[in-house]
């Protein structure tokens, strides 16, 4: 497996389509998710549609991993994957008065969706821990009789 970097040296006017549709797809729906994750945390009388967001947004990523291993050329992690060598060279580049520019992520960029991915499901994982669920979706809600031994 050859790893490519997408390194343009000089601006063209070629448009090149870089995002297929399945990204840009979890781009907007994990977008949704998050402000509709945000909005709702602090309001109990939506706390299903704040957990849905959060459930939604750990399946997006899910299907961004594996997106990320099957997917087109650029949604391919490979094709953007950071190394110490290539973020090295990219700093250097932005002292430059040339600095290098990508076909989708830069080095930095990649750090940053690869933090990004991963803080999602540690924060699902971690609210799962601290709730009790068990990364459970939730139950009905249970009447007074079966709360004390089912809920």
């Amino acid at each position: 497996m050859t790893t490519t970097t997408h390194i343009v040296t000089t601006p063209s006017s070629e448009k090149v389509m870089v995002w297929d549709i399945a990204v840009r797809l979890f781009h907007w729906l994990m977008v949704i998710c998050f402000a509709g994750a945000m909005i709702t945390q602090e309001m109990e009388s939506l706390r299903l549609a704040h957990v849905a967001f959060g459930y939604t947004m750990v399946g997006l990523v899910i299907f961004r991993i594996i997106w990320g291993f099957v997917g087109t050329r650029y949604a391919r992690f490979e094709s953007f994957m950071p190394t110490l060598a290539r973020i090295k060279s990219y700093v250097a580049s932005m002292a430059t008065a040339h600095p290098q520019h990508y076909l989708g992520h830069n080095p930095l960029g990649a750090l940053s969706i690869l933090a990004m991915l991963m803080l999602t499901l540690l924060t699902a994982a971690s609210l799962c821990r601290h709730r009790g669920t068990s990364c459970r979706p939730p139950r009905r809600p249970c009447s007074r009789a079966r709360r004390r031994t089912l809920c």
